[in-house]
């Protein structure tokens, strides 16, 4: 048995790890160094992000905290 250490992030991550699973071959991750986010989290990021596109987001500014109160 040999150990690769890949560094890869985003898009290529996933695809790797799909390419592992899809030779079924075995592979963790090591926590300390990885940095990525929960499926979960990234959805709710990706769909902020998109409404903030569409405007409907509203800013709240030290100026305009209590016109909504």
């Amino acid at each position: 048995m040999e150990t690769i250490i890949v560094k890869v992030e985003g898009e290529n991550l996933r695809a790797l790890k799909a390419f592992l699973s899809a030779l079924n071959i075995k592979f963790e991750k090591d926590d300390e160094t990885s940095y990525e986010f929960s499926e979960e989290l990234e959805n709710k990021i990706k769909k902020a992000r998109a409404e903030r596109q569409r405007g409907e987001v509203i800013t709240v500014t030290s100026e305009n905290l209590w016109e909504s109160i």
